[in-house]
């Protein structure tokens, strides 16, 4: 017989403490930035939006070596209870940089670098394998200068080129960065909402794969996995996406234990022009987009499953064919580890296309994230019943809320709505 933790399960002590991380690419910008001429964006009233959006980790991307900007956004960040992440064009992977005398870097950033809004820095983006030594060094030389920051880079994602990745494959990439590197977490930026030639909707068929080997490569290395979030179109084949394609993303990604939700982008870069895509969050002038109200709705919700998801750690997850699903999903082709079966669920049947997170808590009870992984664009309604061994009852987490339900026979049958998960704890 399978075991199954006899109690209820309650989280809410938890609350103040298990905070979901939950970034965005592009702070509020400077004025007058590559001389553009546009507005001065860092206030207090910008970075307020910044908190009212859920958002509490906010990077810089135009702040570059302007101390001064970065000074008054770590201010406003201490001010408002949020993290920011500056951006310093000096601290390069550069191996120069690497004959500094201790205290130099914080020597540039003796302004900023004790203010409690003041996270770290973005030290760099997508790099290739070939800076990866090199940024091992710097890591190391960045502790010392700055401890209990965060050194944050983010990598690529499945979908770059061999030449790009500098390696032989994007699980060598992942390999050389960990070792080398020996980072506190690994970030990348797998946008997944995509339309092809014709205009018709499609999601990556990767998206999947490049999730499973972050999240196995971490969970190996025992380090969290973050990911980014498209709000916006950047491209021809990109998409902008509403409320329920916002949340699929997050669902999709806390199906494989996620630790950190990011955005791309908060504030609409400056060097994107008509036409190219469409605004993110905050448009160029400063204005709120649909996008932002869609973000700002998820994240109310994730700031309520965060108390009982932080206490678990990702095993494995779980792919559902949906019995209305005329062929196998392409994404779940491509999955190497994919579980059939988990010893705690009896059976999982879903109208559409699934998935079943599996996590493990602190307080050794199982748990599992469902979602609905129908394209939200094109997908339906997703009827989804899963029985369990030996429980009687579960904690459900679904759009923020907690509900207590008692289960028939172990059965617990939902209906998730496009772009919908819910997380799932069951009991004796």
């Amino acid at each position: 017989d399978v075991i199954v933790v006899e109690g209820q399960p309650d989280y809410s002590s938890k609350a103040d403490t298990n905070v979901l991380r939950i970034g965005a690419w592009v702070s509020p910008v400077p004025g007058n930035w590559n001389n553009k001429g546009n507005k001065d964006y860092i206030t207090l009233e910008a970075y307020q939006d910044v908190k009212d959006s859920g958002i509490n980790h906010i990077y810089a991307l135009y702040e570059n070596a302007n101390i001064a900007a970065m000074t008054k956004a770590s201010q406003y960040c201490t001010e408002l209870g949020i993290k920011y992440l500056g951006r310093d064009t000096n601290f390069d992977v550069d191996p120069v940089l690497l004959e500094l005398e201790e205290g130099d870097f914080r020597a540039r950033a003796e302004s900023y670098m004790n203010l409690e809004g003041f996270g770290g820095h973005l030290i760099t983006d997508e790099p290739g394998a070939s800076k990866f030594e090199r940024l091992g060094k710097l890591k190391k030389y960045y502790e010392k200068e700055f401890p209990g920051k965060e050194f944050y880079v983010n990598l690529f994602p499945t979908y770059a080129s061999l030449s790009q990745l500098e390696c032989d494959s994007y699980e060598e990439y992942i390999d050389k960065y960990i070792m080398y590197v020996q980072p506190d977490f690994v970030s990348l930026d797998h946008y997944a909402l995509m339309v092809d030639g014709y205009g018709k909707y499609k999601i990556t068929e990767d998206v999947l794969s490049n999730l499973e080997i972050v999240a196995t490569k971490c969970k190996d290395a025992g380090i969290p996995m973050y990911n980014f979030m498209q709000t916006m179109s950047y491209s021809a084949t990109s998409r902008c996406p509403d409320e329920s394609e916002v949340r699929w993303q997050v669902m999709t990604n806390l199906a494989y234990g996620s630790k950190s939700i990011q955005y791309f982008c908060y504030f609409t870069p400056l060097e994107f022009k008509d036409g190219e895509g469409t605004p993110a969050m905050i448009d160029k002038e400063g204005n709120k987009t649909p996008q932002y109200y869609a973000v700002q709705a998820v994240n109310r919700e994730l700031a309520l499953i965060d108390e009982a998801y932080l206490e678990f750690d990702w095993d494995a997850t779980m792919v559902v064919s949906g019995t209305n699903s005329t062929s196998t999903n392409k994404a779940f082709l491509q999955l190497e580890y994919a579980l059939t079966e988990h010893e705690m669920i009896k059976s999982v049947v879903a109208s559409e296309d699934a998935l079943v997170g599996t996590f493990t808590g602190k307080d050794n009870r199982t748990a599992f994230l469902i979602t609905n992984f129908s394209d939200p664009k094109i997908g339906n309604n997703n009827t989804v019943s899963i029985t369990f061994y030996n429980a009687t009852h579960a904690l459900v987490y679904h759009y923020g809320v907690a509900e207590y339900v008692e289960l028939n026979n172990g059965r617990l049958d939902y209906t998730l709505d496009k772009g919908d998960g819910i997380f799932v704890i069951p009991y004796r």
